[in-house]
């Protein structure tokens, strides 16, 4: 069989072009969230989310452990939250990338909850910030939402939902 040059670079581009798809990490179609409840959207009872309320033991947060570790060929993370009242309370959200044997070593990155109704966030990886010493984007071995420690106190009130935690698919990857 004889193959032109032409045809392999044009198979070369191809590959080299190609774009991974976005991964879905929760949907509120499964309850893989800890420290919280599967509820009803407050905005839409049809759609389920995932309720973080500190006086059912979840006074930390929420954490989530990805189905999938690998997150290098992805760029960005995205998710909604959902907040009934602009509390000005702080929260971090955190991935855990710890080396073989040992802990703390996370990128995370702090966010004022100064809003109303849902918000959409796409944050890219390259806004995080790093704690020790995080393995990449390629060993991600937990997800948190934190509103206790780090200089912050959770508002005992609050009612937090989240839905749709994405990782979005790119070209920029970052360790």
């Amino acid at each position: 069989m004889k193959v032109s040059m032409r045809c392999i670079f044009a198979l070369i581009m191809l590959a080299g072009s190609a774009t991974f798809a976005d991964a879905m990490l929760f949907d509120g179609s499964k309850a893989t969230i800890s420290s919280t409840a599967i509820t009803a959207d407050p905005e839409n009872a049809d759609n389920k989310t995932a309720r973080w309320n500190p006086r059912s033991g979840g006074s930390w947060g929420m954490t989530l452990t990805p189905e999938f570790k690998d997150w290098s060929e992805f760029s960005a993370f995205q998710f909604k939250m959902y907040s009934a009242k602009a509390d000005n309370h702080e929260m971090m959200l955190s991935f855990s990338s710890d080396p073989e044997g040992a802990q703390g070593n996370y990128y995370f990155k702090k966010f004022k909850l100064d809003w109303t109704g849902w918000k959409t966030f796409a944050l890219p990886f390259s806004e995080f910030s790093k704690s020790r010493n995080p393995v990449g984007w390629s060993k991600i071995d937990k997800i948190s939402f934190n509103f206790k420690g780090w200089g912050m106190t959770p508002n005992l009130e609050a009612q937090y939902h989240l839905d749709d935690l994405l990782l979005i698919s790119g070209s920029s990857k970052k360790n």
